[in-house]
């Protein structure tokens, strides 16, 4: 059994990712845009990472910083009708270098507010320096996120896989958007964070590993 859509493709002059089909992913090094911040801006990281290579910040001592003033990469993407639209980051993993300031990355659609997410999402805690004893008495530590609701990537449906066999530590968050064209953002807010890959929209009915394939299409001008 084939299932076919009959669809108008989107009439824009800049190549896009995305579809009707729900699920899509971008790899990090394939923005539309690259807009550098105040004091930072986003640099490819050659053979990092499972592709040609990832996105990460340059300089490194750059301090933390707010999305105004924040380095972003911008993405084309066509989104299908949906109720919402989850984001999935993909990043590698980092330890929580600065527990007072934390790990933080924001994610955007057009101009819509920029949520900023805690990206030790999903650390492991390989040493326990988490526990409710330590966070009692630490004056700088914060509990970790919880994981949230689960989706389609296997290393987190699979509770024996995770960032650190996976290298690859996903970070979500729900936003909200009409079906067609749009642009999304994702800025630095702390330096120490690379990007490796973007999900959009996991499917739930069919886990994937790393999100079905990237998929650039062409402009399509009339």
């Amino acid at each position: 059994m084939v299932n076919t859509l009959k669809a108008t493709a989107p009439v824009t002059k800049q190549p896009y990712y995305g579809g009707f089909s729900g699920e899509f992913s971008i790899a990090a090094e394939k923005y539309s845009t690259n807009v550098a911040g105040k004091n930072a801006k986003w640099v490819f990281l050659p053979d990092l990472g499972r592709a040609d290579g990832d996105m990460g910040i340059a300089p490194v001592s750059a301090p933390s910083t707010i999305p105004a003033d924040a380095p972003r990469l911008e993405y084309n993407i066509f989104l299908a009708p949906n109720d919402s639209t989850k984001v999935c980051l993909g990043i590698l993993p980092t330890q929580d270098i600065n527990p007072a300031r934390g790990l933080r990355i924001a994610v955007a659609i057009d101009n819509g507010q920029p949520v900023i997410l805690d990206a030790r999402k999903g650390y492991v805690d390989t040493f326990k320096e988490y526990t409710a004893s330590n966070l009692a008495q630490s004056l700088v530590l914060k509990p970790l996120p919880p994981l949230g609701p689960d989706y389609a990537l296997v290393s987190r449906k699979q509770p024996r896989r995770n960032e650190i066999f996976d290298n690859l530590r996903w970070l979500d968050v729900n936003l909200n958007a009409k079906p067609g064209m749009h642009t999304l953002k994702v800025y630095m807010i702390d330096p120490e964070l690379v990007l490796e890959r973007i999900v959009v929209n996991p499917n739930n009915k069919y886990p994937s590993y790393l999100g079905a394939p990237a998929v650039k299409h062409t402009a399509e001008v009339k």
